[in-house]
């Protein structure tokens, strides 16, 4: 039983690093590159095509730490009645897991939406005319739901790290 458990940790935390580092690459490193004046022609191409890429990878990622942390959570005896257990001896572990389960189902909320509606939107609107008011706004709202998923998932680490290495 320990070794499942420890692959299920394992998965979880490569499924974190390649989401958040994928996304983090993307809004730190390829986005300012593409605004460059030199790879604007090609950066539409690019952000479309690494984007798609990137939706798949993002939404296995998503999926395999759910399942991940469902399985974590059983193998530790933790169920859904932790989360109300406030008045007990595990109350604020219980209040950060949560916490912690609540940004899990925003993200997941915020990614479809960026995912599923916003990104593909933008994306069409961009390959057709990058430089009309309606394609900025589409991609400033594409923008501000994935940095916001990335955030919200940065703060899931932090509560992660809280939940097993105490408050």
């Amino acid at each position: 039983m320990h070794g499942l458990y420890t692959l299920a940790v394992f998965l979880h935390i490569l499924a974190a690093i390649i989401w958040l580092g994928g996304a983090l690459f993307l809004a730190l490193v390829v986005v300012p590159v593409i605004r460059m004046e030199r790879f604007k022609a090609a950066g539409r191409d690019l952000i479309h095509e690494a984007g798609i890429r990137f939706r798949t990878v993002g939404w296995i990622c998503l999926v395999t730490l759910l399942i991940t942390g469902l399985v974590a959570m059983s193998f530790r005896g933790l169920g859904p009645e932790v989360l109300f257990q406030a008045n007990s001896r595990q109350g604020a572990f219980a209040e950060t897991l949560a916490m912690k389960l609540v940004l899990v189902a925003i993200v997941f909320a915020l990614s479809g939406i960026h995912d599923f509606y916003f990104g593909p939107r933008a994306s069409k609107a961009l390959m057709a005319n990058p430089e009309a008011t309606a394609s900025q706004t589409l991609r400033k709202q594409a923008s501000w739901f994935g940095r916001t998923s990335v955030l919200l998932g940065l703060i899931i680490v932090y509560l992660a790290v809280s939940l097993v290495r105490g408050f």
